[in-house]
């Protein structure tokens, strides 16, 4: 005869209970694991949307940024933004563990949660800084953000600080990662100034210009300069012999001064040739496939965010914040796709079917929900979705109207969406929302929580960006804007040629016939193992010719 099993016959509650719990523990601890590492995953996505925002010469310079900042932002969190995170106890600075002193098993979980979040704010602001600034400038301003500004104010939230104490709500970090991020990338493209070409900004514009006088043009190894060079500044010596604009150029480039003529001639030539191009994104490709990554990634950003798998409630669904989530953002991006260039015909050219339209209304609704998709029905997620779409056109007409470049749109949907997405905590919450309860006393919670966090980032990077671009060192020269970042900052000298337009169609033409020729042959152009794509571009061409 089978006896019954029963659990207490060989353990007691006590251990029952423990084994429960090792078990929860065990399956919260690889959901944690998952999803930090999918938010963390949310760097390919930011580097692929801002490499194929920008022009060609300027690809290389943001992926190095993307690639830096999340290096550097892991070691000053683990130096410091942690310790500043964690035990605040009502207060406004943590005193919790620095440099991973005296971890458990539970604080390398969250420790790693933690960063992921403050590897996504800090990288935000590398795209509203975008083709203008020096590389050593933006890697210190990234350790003070994840080292001090983003660990203190993610404190007041989520580790018992003072506004936590208050009642703001912020589930996911619509305030605490994209407004923060947003408005120190505001700041720093405002006093940065426009992109050369933008907002009638030229390459002569006076706050462009290397500080260096005129009169500072002197020969250089005993060589005479006629006198006339002596007149012009390289950006104004277009219409002097080559090798008198190289004597310039080397006189106002110091860090140029040894490099030989040939080069520099090559640099002159690549400066001319780009002085009048028109802005073209490097490729549209990246754009999209890193905005899905980055659609793909949120899910986990926000339906992770209530930190257990085991132990759900009203408030902590993942399916329902993935469902809020992903409704939001296709409201949002199909508002901007159709409403967008209606509203900016006036004030700025946008194509009916530019797929930036639709891919920045879609992240400035997951931006929008992010602080409150936790706790708000379906119905709420698609009215916050439309009015986050509206939300990000006025923010577009308002940065045009005043004249502030952001090249990846960053301070529009992060901050502005950011500060709407707070706030909507206090209109839709289903327990706390003004539209529920009548009353207003959340929406002031969640106003103040705002304009706190506003306050405090504005506070430290402010006088940063102001310093640094008073010493002349936040924005690269006109030169070198106009050159590229790529081959002035991160290629070797000797490797800098030039190419022009005409000769790189002429190539291309000669490259195709080519194809055409052999394809009539039924030959292969390369060998019979590597296919020619459709799309493929004129570089990757290139390239497999050359390694043939």
């Amino acid at each position: 005869m089978t006896q019954n099993f029963r659990f207490d016959n060989y353990y007691n509650k006590t251990q029952i209970d423990s084994l429960f719990c090792e078990i929860d523990d065990s399956i919260n601890t690889t959901w944690i694991l998952i999803s930090a590492i999918m938010i963390l995953q949310m760097q390919i996505g930011f580097a692929l949307l801002e490499s194929g925002s920008v022009r060609d010469k300027n690809a290389a310079n943001v992926l190095v940024k993307n690639v830096i900042d999340t290096m550097t932002g892991a070691l000053i969190f683990y130096v410091s933004g942690y310790g500043l995170m964690s035990e605040q106890a009502g207060g406004i600075i943590g005193s919790g563990k620095f440099m991973g002193s005296n971890f458990n098993n539970s604080d390398y979980k969250k420790w790693l949660f933690s960063f992921s979040f403050c590897a996504s704010c800090t990288t935000l602001v590398s795209g509203s800084l975008a083709e203008r600034t020096y590389m050593d400038t933006y890697v210190i301003y990234t350790m003070i953000m994840t080292g001090f500004i983003y660990p203190i104010s993610a404190g007041w939230a989520w580790g018992g600080g003072w506004l936590q104490n208050l009642g703001y709500l912020d589930f996911a970090g619509s305030g605490i990662v994209h407004l923060i991020g947003g408005t120190a990338g505001f700041w720093g493209t405002f006093i940065l100034g426009p992109r050369i070409g933008f907002f009638g900004v030229s390459h002569l514009d006076k706050n462009l210009l290397s500080d260096r006088k005129i009169s500072q043009v002197k020969p250089m190894n005993g060589k005479k300069i006629d006198e006339q060079e002596i007149e012009f500044t390289f950006s104004t010596s277009s219409e002097l012999p080559m090798q008198a604009r190289i004597r310039i150029f080397k006189n106002e480039l110091k860090e140029f001064e040894k490099m030989s003529d040939s080069i520099v001639e090559n640099m002159i030539l690549i400066y001319d040739q780009n002085l009048n191009k028109k802005f073209q994104y490097s490729s549209m490709t990246n754009i999209v496939i890193g905005s899905l990554i980055l659609w793909i990634s949120w899910f986990f950003f926000n339906g992770s965010s209530g930190y257990t798998i085991t132990e759900l409630s009203e408030k902590n669904l993942p399916q329902k914040i993935v469902m809020n989530t992903l409704i939001c953002g296709t409201f949002s991006g199909l508002i901007v796709f159709i409403f967008k260039p209606y509203f900016m015909r006036k004030v700025s050219p946008v194509s009916n079917f530019n797929p930036a339209n639709i891919i920045n209304g879609m992240l400035a609704g997951h931006v929008t929900i992010t602080a409150s998709c936790n706790n708000v029905e379906v119905y709420s997620s698609i009215c916050i979705g439309i009015l986050s779409g509206f939300w990000y056109i006025l923010s577009c007409w308002f940065m045009v109207k005043i004249k502030v470049d952001d090249p990846l749109d960053a301070s529009q949907i992060h901050a502005f969406c950011g500060f709407l997405g707070v706030l909507t905590v206090g209109i839709f919450d289903n327990d706390l929302g003004v539209i529920y309860t009548k009353s207003f006393k959340q929406l002031l919670v969640q106003f103040i929580g705002c304009l706190a966090l506003i306050a405090w980032t504005s506070a430290c990077s402010i006088p940063y960006f102001y310093i640094i671009n008073k010493l002349k060192r936040l924005r690269v020269p006109a030169i070198y804007e106009i050159i590229g970042l790529d081959a002035m900052l991160h290629e070797k000298s000797d490797k800098i040629s030039f190419v022009s337009d005409h000769q790189t169609t002429q190539m291309f033409q000669t490259d195709l016939d080519e194809i055409d020729e052999h394809t009539d042959q039924n030959e292969p152009i390369i060998s019979e193992n590597e296919k020619i794509s459709v799309g493929m571009s004129y570089m990757d061409l290139r390239m497999m010719q050359a390694i043939k």
